[in-house]
């Protein structure tokens, strides 16, 4: 069993089946619990959350799911349509 810890704060945090595949399928998965999560707006820093704009509210708030990408998975899936597309 594989033991994961929090971004953040390095706390441990609970195995799920789907956490190890996201680890397997991606190494540099972000992990946040639930204790940074809720006290986002004063643990969580600005290169821990997405680097896209909003048209209307300015800046997206989401967290990033990959240190190799700097979007969340909403802006991520949405680039990559595109690509599929052309």
């Amino acid at each position: 069993m594989s033991l994961f810890y929090c971004d953040i704060c390095e706390s441990r945090v609970k195995t799920t089946k789907r956490l190890m595949k996201s680890y397997e399928k991606d190494p540099d998965y972000v992990l946040i619990c639930v204790v940074c999560r809720d006290n986002a707006q004063e643990k969580v820093l600005d290169d821990m959350r997405c680097i896209a704009t909003k048209s209307k509210s300015g800046k997206c708030r989401a967290f990033r799911f990959t240190h190799k990408h700097g979007y969340c998975r909403y802006h991520w899936r949405k680039m990559n349509e595109g690509k599929k597309e052309e």
